[in-house]
């Protein structure tokens, strides 16, 4: 199993939580902020392009769901 590439990490205790949960608030009551991992590696830009033309007649949704919401 991989890392997640983003996690919920509160702002008072630093307890993480699994992004997939549906969390508002930490268990000691204290805001959630999302920490992405920036380290991810990223495809270069002709990669990109060449995705998104792929799915050109595709809704703006789903011809942009990679940049979205990254797997």
């Amino acid at each position: 199993m991989t890392a997640p590439l983003s996690i919920f990490k509160c702002i008072e205790c630093s307890k993480e939580y699994d992004i997939r949960d549906i969390r508002y608030r930490c268990e000691c009551g204290h805001l959630l902020e999302v920490l992405h991992d920036l380290n991810i590696s990223i495809p270069n830009a002709s990669d990109w392009k060449a995705s998104l033309n792929e799915r050109m007649g595709e809704t703006a949704f789903f011809r942009y769901q990679d940049i979205l919401f990254p797997p």
